[in-house]
């Protein structure tokens, strides 16, 4: 914050005591016997106060563009320069892709083969696939044939065992219920015919009984094989598809990522404005490859800003949303409004020379950010700027020289009036609270405080009841200061 010693200006003041030779009758200084000193003093008035921080910075567009590019080719086209106003859409500049589309074409071809050979080679793996199918269906037809021959034989074996063992148990029967007669003399023959058919049909269940483990056998062959051949073919169809999956990723993983980056680069190659806004820096030239990815800056003129640098000692005290005023060399005494839009509180390296000096050791900062409310149009994008912060402000207050105050036995703050008493002035002390402190004044009140009453503004030299007499050129000297003041 710009300080300012009204100590200075009342040095500038110092009157030397003059004895009033001329001065006669019962007040006299030559009967009092006492010099009367010429005393400074100004008219006590309410005024306004304001306390704001001094900065400087440069004017600058809203919602700044840098227009960049990752192409590395040469300008074909520029159509814009410094300065240009560009609307959204509208076409900044165009690269030369001749390149570009030489590798694109070159690639394609190669990729187009690619494709066909695969197109060849996928009908062929799509035919095996089908192949491989119809060669499990007829596979497993077959082998189910055997699974249903092998089972229709045990059927018919366990089938006629059955019967056997029928045969066997009705004849067993006959036997045990067999009956002899002696007038029957073939009753024995008959007899002998049972118990032989009894041991043939049990000779041949044993037979057909030891048979039955082998046609089980065969039974579970053929399932087994029905199992493998399935087995079998299933391994040729997913060998097939993977084929052609296979086939596919490959292609697409040696070409398709090449073509879409060369795409890309092709569809970037013409640069367009995604906003309004005026062309602040230009870093390219038609016919060249340019230096940087950043090839323009592209800022919004509508509302404006100012990049202002605030110093450690003040940084705590700035806030977004306070007022601030804004001057520039260009517009002269022309102010304009804003308000503090953002505050950058990150330490960084900047000069001291903060109010346009010229000079001054690099030392630590901040910065904060002004946005004009919409009264700057006169303003340029890169004009340098003096601005004003403002922290606080009082208006239509009662206000004395800091140093017209003084202190009272009690400790009590006070101020001293001239009060007029025939061709003198008395000083009385008035007491007083003091209130905001800004451009050399205090903010005073107190019930005995009038508007015009004279304010010694130089108390060194006075005490209460003094005679003195007085001169008001000290408000010369605070115009000369509030001048100064006003430029920053």
């Amino acid at each position: 914050m710009k300080k300012k010693l009204v100590s200075v200006l009342l040095a500038a003041l110092t009157v030397t005591a003059l004895p009033l030779f001329s001065l006669t009758g019962c007040n006299s200084a030559s009967e009092i016997g006492e010099e009367e000193m010429l005393i400074p003093t100004q008219p006590l008035e309410q005024q306004d106060l304001m306390n704001f921080i001094s900065t400087t910075g440069t004017v600058e567009g809203s919602n700044t563009v840098h227009v960049t590019t990752e192409l590395t080719a040469k300008v074909a086209t520029l159509n814009v320069e410094l300065g240009s106003e560009v609307k959204v859409g509208d076409v900044l500049c165009t690269f030369d892709t001749t390149e570009l589309q030489k590798q694109y074409d070159t690639l394609k071809k190669s990729s187009d083969r690619m494709n066909a050979q695969r197109e060849r080679t996928n009908e062929k793996q799509q035919q095996m696939l089908q192949d491989a199918k119809l060669s499990k269906s007829e596979m497993l037809e077959k082998a189910q044939k055997m699974v249903d021959r092998a089972q229709s034989q045990k059927d018919a074996a366990q089938n006629n065992l059955s019967s056997m063992e029928a045969q066997l148990k009705e004849i067993g029967e006959a036997i045990e219920n067999f009956e002899f007669s002696e007038d029957d003399p073939e009753a024995g023959a008959l007899y002998n015919d049972f118990i032989e058919q009894y041991n043939t049909i049990g000779e041949s269940i044993t037979e057909m009984q030891n048979s039955m483990a082998e046609f089980d056998a065969a039974l579970e062959d053929a399932k087994s094989a029905y199992r493998e051949t399935e087995r079998a073919a299933q391994d040729n169809i997913d060998a097939a598809r993977e084929a052609i999956e296979d086939a596919q990723f490959e292609v697409e993983d040696e070409f398709t990522e090449q073509l879409e980056e060369l795409k890309e680069q092709i569809d970037s190659a013409v640069i367009k404005a995604d906003r309004n806004g005026v062309v602040t820096a230009l870093n390219i030239a038609e016919g060249s490859i340019p230096a940087s990815t950043t090839l323009m800056t592209i800022e919004d003129t509508n509302i404006l800003r100012i990049n202002v640098q605030i110093s450690e000692t003040d940084i705590l005290d700035v806030h977004e949303g306070q007022l601030a005023t804004i001057r520039t060399t260009a517009t002269g005494d022309t102010e304009f409004t804003g308000k503090v839009s953002r505050v950058v509180n990150i330490y960084s390296a900047n000069s001291n020379d903060m109010y346009g000096y010229g000079y001054g050791e690099p030392i630590g900062g901040y910065s904060a950010e002004i946005t004009l409310d919409g009264t700057g149009n006169q303003l340029l994008i890169g004009m340098n700027a003096k601005a004003k912060i403002v922290l606080e402000e009082k208006e239509s207050v009662f206000a004395v020289p800091y140093d017209a105050i003084g202190e009272t036995e009690d400790g009590e703050n006070c101020i001293y009036i001239a009060e007029e008493s025939g061709d003198a002035y008395t000083v009385r002390c008035i007491t007083v609270e003091k209130g905001m402190e800004a451009n050399f004044m205090t903010e005073v009140s107190g019930k005995e405080l009038e508007e015009g009453a004279l304010v010694i503004t130089d108390i060194s030299s006075v005490s209460e009841g003094d005679t003195i007499q007085i001169t008001e050129g000290y408000q010369d000297y605070m115009d000369d200061a509030d001048a100064m003041n006003a430029d920053f």
